[in-house]
């Protein structure tokens, strides 16, 4: 019943051969089937992925701070179904910066970098280069073998 005095209501404004009363319907919105990794619907997993991401955002403002856009993001992204277009606006930023939340957390879940320049981990600082001496025509490594090496051939 309410559908025809719908109708009623337009017909007063709109003439029935118009388009818009016979090609006019009301949509949904549109949603995408998102392929989602296991981790996003786990708690303590989304709660590691934060903590090796954001080491310090316990202390530091900067880190909580990007630590719970993260999350944010993930949850309207993931559980709630929202496109990056949806997130962006709700959270005043560029669809490329939700973009590259989604796309940095995917990496610090795989074990990489957020910035995907490689495996996290590791020994850190300046790799040491080995110095090759030559000694009599013979090639040795530095170390304190050579030193001693070095030491008996100048006595000789």
């Amino acid at each position: 019943m309410s559908r025809n005095k719908d109708k009623a209501q337009v017909r007063q404004f709109v003439d029935g051969n118009d388009s818009f009363m016979t090609g006019f319907q009301v949509g949904q919105a549109r949603t995408y089937k998102k392929k989602w990794p296991r981790w996003v619907m786990n708690d303590p997993e989304v709660a590691r992925v934060i903590q090796v991401a954001f080491p310090k955002w316990r202390t530091d403002e900067r880190q909580r701070k990007g630590a719970g856009r993260w999350v944010y993001v993930l949850h309207l992204y993931y559980r709630m179904n929202y496109t990056m277009k949806d997130i962006g606006e709700e959270l005043g930023v560029p669809t490329s910066t939700v973009r590259g939340v989604v796309q940095r957390a995917k990496l610090v879940s795989l074990g990489r970098r957020s910035n995907g320049s490689g495996a996290r981990g590791g020994k850190k600082g300046r790799r040491r280069v080995k110095q090759m001496v030559c000694i009599n025509s013979g090639t040795y490594e530095r170390s304190k073998h050579l030193t001693s090496l070095v030491a008996q051939s100048s006595n000789v």
